[in-house]
């Protein structure tokens, strides 16, 4: 449920005229983190590059919080490869 109501924030803000970097970066790593969550970890993956790329356009980065995007990333691709290891070693 809550994923539905982030994705259409989402959909909202990117269709702003101005765009506002950090809170499409909130929006996405949130998205990411639901999905992480639920174990759909391809999703999470792209929600969290997606806000990534907007934290990198921020004003004032949060250097902090991108690191911490940073290590979800890593993790959602560490599950990823894990699940691709095991489906090819059955």
């Amino acid at each position: 449920m809550v994923l539905k109501y982030f994705r259409k924030a989402l959909d909202i803000e990117k269709n702003r005229s101005k765009l506002n970097n950090a809170l499409l970066f909130e929006i996405c790593t949130h998205v990411g983190a639901g999905y992480e969550a639920v174990g759909k970890n391809s999703m999470a993956l792209n929600s969290y590059k997606t806000g990534l790329k907007y934290g990198f356009k921020m004003k004032n980065q949060n250097f902090s919080r991108m690191s911490t995007v940073q290590g979800a990333i890593q993790r959602c691709t560490n599950r990823e490869n894990q699940a691709t290891t095991k489906n090819t070693t059955k």
